[in-house]
């Protein structure tokens, strides 16, 4: 039998290539263009879907396929992934994101090569995740999922919580803890200090999801207008994100209903240019999750010299040692009361932990450090390398 070669030939496989894989587009791209970079590309395998020709120039590795899909929405499946893996026969397999038709074929992969296979979960195995379309969670990990989970030859977490919730899954795998990263923009492009008769940007951008605490903060809104309209007037409330599952209609029917529908705006999807516009303009920014991975829109905001308000459930307990979040509840009458004391903070107060954000991302959130990570990773399940100090075993 010939050695292994050196470096691994490695497959990143997932659901999605476009943004409509919300925060698993970034951190499996960023890390995979940068690899790309060093000569160590590794090659992407997705499923097509309505964004992806808009957004395929932003991939820049050697090799990408994104493969027709069939079936319903919610049981999106491309027969061809277990075809393409067969026949690009890598040495390991990468997948991001569960639950899906990917986890199937990475796992038929598996027992067919033997050849190790890493899960990204990306918080899709915490409480709150899996409580989301449970029925269909239940039939899947029946079927399969569970059987893939516990042959993965490593689990990747984002943070601590996320490893926790993968013991608490009841998997005894490696977990490989690996954070998301972020890349600073110029200095010049942070957001602009607002003249005093300028309304102030509160800024939401994630997808417009039950799990991101839309309407909790809709109805902490409308509170906050009642119990101190001078602050509520002050500023707008800016909700940016796709619309996943079709539930943005209620949420503006719900807005109108709370008589806030002039303090907020929903602009849809925001990428490339756009984004960046939306952080650049904006004085602080929003995130009341009841479940997340390790959020990329909040590292981004930090990136751009913005406060950062989130719930616990954001995983990023770093930000708050830092000073640079404020903690809220996605409670709507705590939440009110929080956002009337918050929103009520300085313009300098706000500007003070917005930078400690900056600054910390800037020190622990390197995309080059994290990509060294990832081929340590790669190279340990290879066997060419030692078992690396962030793996962790049961």
């Amino acid at each position: 039998m010939p050695p292994p070669r050196l470096k691994p030939l490695v497959v990143m496989l997932t659901g999605s290539l476009s943004p409509l894989a919300g925060g698993m587009f970034y951190s499996g791209r960023i890390p995979a263009n940068k690899m790309a970079e060093r000569g160590l590309s590794p090659h992407i395998i997705g499923q097509m879907d309505t964004l992806w020709e808009d957004n395929a120039g932003r991939w820049r590795v050697d090799a990408i396929e994104a493969l027709p899909v069939i079936g319903p929405e919610r049981f999106r499946m491309s027969p061809k992934v277990g075809e393409r893996l067969k026949s690009i026969s890598p040495d390991l397999v990468h997948l991001r994101g569960i639950w899906g038709y990917p986890s199937y074929a990475a796992g038929r992969w598996r027992k067919r090569t033997a050849r190790p296979l890493v899960i990204s979960p990306h918080g899709m195995l915490d409480v709150g995740g899996l409580k989301l379309s449970g029925a269909k969670k239940r039939i899947v990990g029946t079927l399969y999922e569970r059987a893939n989970l516990q042959n993965a030859s490593a689990m990747h977490a984002l943070n601590a919580a996320e490893a926790k919730a993968i013991r608490d899954f009841g998997l005894t795998n490696p977990i490989a803890l690996i954070p998301n990263g972020v890349d600073l923009p110029e200095t010049r492009s942070l957001p602009k200090r607002r003249s005093t008769d300028e309304t102030k940007t509160l800024l939401f951008l994630s997808r417009i999801h039950p799990k991101k605490g839309i309407e909790p903060l809709l109805r902490a809104w409308a509170m906050l207008d009642d119990a101190a309209p001078e602050i509520a007037k002050d500023w707008r409330l800016q909700l940016a994100g796709w619309d996943d599952g079709g539930h943005l209609d209620a949420l503006c029917k719900l807005t109108r209903e709370l008589g806030i529908d002039e303090q907020v705006n929903f602009p849809g999807g925001l990428y490339n240019e756009q984004k960046a516009e939306a952080l650049a303009s904006a004085n602080a920014f929003i995130l009341p999750s009841f479940s997340e991975g390790l959020p990329m829109s909040i590292l981004e905001a930090w990136s751009y010299g913005l406060p950062v308000l989130m719930t616990e459930q954001c995983n990023l307990p770093e930000g708050f040692a830092a000073g640079a979040a404020l903690r809220i509840d996605n409670d709507p009458a705590k939440l009110a009361r929080q956002l009337e004391d918050y929103l009520a903070l300085s313009d300098d107060r706000l500007s003070e932990i917005g930078e400690a954000g900056r600054a910390m991302v800037a020190a622990d959130f390197s995309w080059d450090s994290i990509v060294d990570q990832y081929l340590a990773l790669y190279d340990w399940l290879h066997g060419v390398a030692e078992r690396p100090e962030f793996v962790t075993l049961a």
